[in-house]
């Protein structure tokens, strides 16, 4: 049995004036996105899966236009959203400097102090992510493990690297909306083995 990790960029949800951010929903190509996704998971054999996203109106929508069935639990993590304590600062401070407009050089544009703060983030995400899979009831005779993370690319982005720190590249560069960077792992003869891929959807 394979475990799959299936990091997924929130669809297209366009910021509209006066609209406060964590009540954007998803546009018509979003939700073109989500059913085009849905049908991507679908015929690679996924029929349940468990669901993670943070507490924001279009990452909700996302994950349920992307949910293969009605057994697909989907879990609202707080964790996912933003850093706490002193990190949620400096990552409010990053998104305001210049509106967000510094790519993924975030080294030199805005420092080794924010860098630090986007891994502490991933991490964390990565272990309320673990924390809440260990207390849902095990799963037997239903194949492969299917669990789908939808978030902002650039926290999916450092998760990835968190967990694939042999990835050549950020992977979320090019990553559209409903983009997905997934990861498998597999015990075999005792050891754990991984590979991963970047899945782009084609813009609808």
């Amino acid at each position: 049995m394979k475990t799959v990790l299936h990091l997924i960029r929130y669809v297209h949800a366009p910021q509209i004036e006066g609209l406060p951010d964590h009540l954007r929903v998803p546009s018509e190509l979003g939700i073109r996105q989500g059913i085009v996704l849905r049908t991507h998971l679908e015929a690679e054999g996924v029929k349940r899966a468990i669901i993670f996203c943070p507490p924001l109106l279009r990452a909700q929508l996302t994950a349920g236009l992307i949910s293969p069935g009605p057994n697909s639990p989907i879990i609202s993590l707080q964790a996912l959203l933003e850093p706490s304590g002193a990190d949620k600062a400096i990552y409010e401070w990053s998104f305001a400097k210049d509106g967000g407009n510094y790519g993924y050089d975030m080294r030199n544009y805005l420092g080794d102090p924010v860098l630090a703060c986007y891994v502490r983030f991933a991490n964390s995400s990565i272990a309320e992510v673990e924390k809440r899979l260990a207390q849902e009831p095990k799963q037997t005779g239903v194949g492969d493990v299917h669990i789908l993370i939808v978030g902002s690319a650039i926290n999916l982005n450092f998760m990835a690297k968190q967990l694939c720190p042999d990835m050549s590249v950020l992977f979320n560069e090019g990553l559209g909306s409903g983009g997905r960077f997934v990861l498998t792992t597999a015990e075999v003869g005792g050891k754990t083995t991984a590979e991963h891929k970047e899945v782009l959807l084609t813009t609808l």
